[in-house]
């Protein structure tokens, strides 16, 4: 029962982070990347920048953000499904549909900020997010045992 608080917790906690990031003026958050930027730029000398630009980079650092987003909202809802008493065959998929439908909702919540858009295209980078932490988990549970993958000749 506890870690099943702890999980709802950090779903809600999470789920609060995404929504208060995305409701910030467009100004204000392009401050922020910028910031991000302008860090890795300071170790340019580390990291060759010959062939991308500040605005590209301040573009794949926003991209990269919504990735890691809801790549970690995935983890927490994966974690609070494993507390349910759900078939493990379809927590995978109510992950998925959870936090994807977290990601539309976002996407809608940014279409009333002034500076920011809605974009279906954020919606699939964000769904890289989501099957890469569905993935990773499913095959450390593949390797733990905990998941046995069933193929016309047997189990995996």
């Amino acid at each position: 029962m506890t870690k099943r608080i702890v999980y709802i917790s950090l779903v809600l906690i999470w789920l609060i982070i995404i929504f208060s990031l995305s409701s910030e003026v467009g100004k204000k958050s392009d401050i922020k990347s910028k910031t991000i930027v302008n860090l890795i730029y300071d170790k340019s000398d580390i990291i060759e920048f010959d062939n991308i630009t500040e605005k590209e980079l301040n573009y794949y650092v926003r991209k990269l953000g919504h990735v890691l987003e809801y790549f970690i909202l995935t983890i927490f809802i994966l974690g609070l499904l494993k507390t349910l008493s759900i078939d493990i065959k379809y927590k995978y998929g109510l992950a998925y549909f959870i936090s994807t439908t977290c990601a539309i909702l976002d996407e809608y919540n940014q279409t009333f900020v002034i500076g920011r858009d809605g974009r279906i295209t954020d919606i699939f980078i964000d769904n890289l997010g989501i099957v890469s932490a569905l993935v990773i988990v499913s095959i450390f549970h593949l390797l733990q045992g905990t998941i046995k993958w069933k193929t016309k000749g047997g189990e995996l």
